[in-house]
Order: C-alpha cells, then structure tokens, then sequence
C-alpha cells in the first residue's frame, strides 16, 4: 500500500510521530474510516460487475432436463411430487457434502426427510414445481453437473377406533451432467 500524500499524508505523518492535535487525530480517523469505506465499497462494485460479465460471457445453452417424481406408500398406491418445489443446485463441494450426508452417497438417494430445511446454496437453487401428473422440467441450463432434489410427502389413515393420519414418504435426489444441448429425462423413484 502506498503513504498517503498532500494534505493527509502530512497529518497522518504528525500523528503517527506523536506531534498531531486532537483535531488532526479526528482528521486522520475520519480519513481512515472513509479510506476503509471507500475500498471496501469498490470491492463490491468490482465483484458485482465481474458476476454480470461473467453472467453475460457464460454460455448459454439448450440443455433441458426433464423428469418425474414418485413413491410408493405402505398401502400400495404411488403418490408423486404433484405441487411440490423441485430444487436444481450446481454440483461444488458445499453440495457434495451435503448430498453425500443427506442420503449416503455423493451421488443422490432417499432420505426419509419429509421437508425441505433451508440451506446455504439455496440462493444458487432454480425452484419449479411438480405439475399433476407428477412432472417438472428445466430449460436453458447452462452445460455443466447438478443435483435435482424433491420431496414426495404421503399421508396416509391409518389406526382402528381412532385414526390418525400418518406421514411418509421422503426426499429423493440424483445427479445429472448436462453437456451439448441435451434433452435429458431423470425418473426419480426409490
């Protein structure tokens, strides 16, 4: 870092000496602070721009993944994601972690987790939804490895003399690679 000049450079030079005034060590801090500010703000502008310029360079792409959701409940009949978020995050080493913690391996699973807790990379995440049939899709993906993630929650009836609903079902999670403007369809199911 290069000594302040003019002005400022002399009182800070006073000060740092021990001959400055009460008012120069006011001057100095208040310059300090706005020094301090001022990089920390054109740290900021410089990362924004460089996140729109690399939104811009990065390459679109036509991948497109389909796919559909469903599990099978205690009583025999399938339920699917309808009107479930379906979440898409890029794979890196914060998702690996957590897939590979989550359901038992890096590469997706079964959980028997029944909601979704929020997580960090959740702000990278793109969220549809499952429509009726159980079906969601993703267009325009950029080439590269994600992990796809939907919870299929079932409640059932169940007890004798009193019912009471039961909650089953779970998270289900895989990875996919998308490369080359691919139409790529994923059955999740356990």
């Amino acid at each position: 870092m290069q000594p302040l000049r003019g002005p400022i450079g002399a009182t800070l030079e006073a000060v740092t000496a021990g001959r400055g005034t009460r008012h120069e060590l006011g001057l100095v801090a208040s310059a300090s602070t706005c020094v301090l500010l001022c990089a920390r703000t054109r740290t900021r502008v410089a990362a924004s721009r460089a996140r729109r310029q690399a939104r811009r360079a990065a390459p679109r792409s036509d991948n497109v993944l389909r796919g559909s959701a469903f599990l099978r409940a205690q009583n025999g009949q399938y339920r699917s994601c309808a009107g479930s978020p379906v979440r898409l995050f890029p794979v890196d080493a914060t998702t690996e972690a957590f897939v590979g913690w989550t359901f038992g391996t890096p590469t997706g699973g079964f959980s028997r987790r029944t909601g979704w807790e929020p997580q960090p990379f959740d702000r990278y995440a793109l969220v549809t939804t499952c429509d009726a049939q159980g079906e969601f899709a993703f267009d325009r993906l950029p080439d590269g490895d994600y992990f796809v993630a939907v919870v299929v929650s079932i409640e059932t009836m169940a007890g004798g003399a009193v019912s009471y609903v039961v909650q089953e079902g779970g998270t289900i999670a895989a990875r996919v690679s998308l490369a080359g403007g691919v139409v790529q369809t994923v059955k999740m199911t356990r």
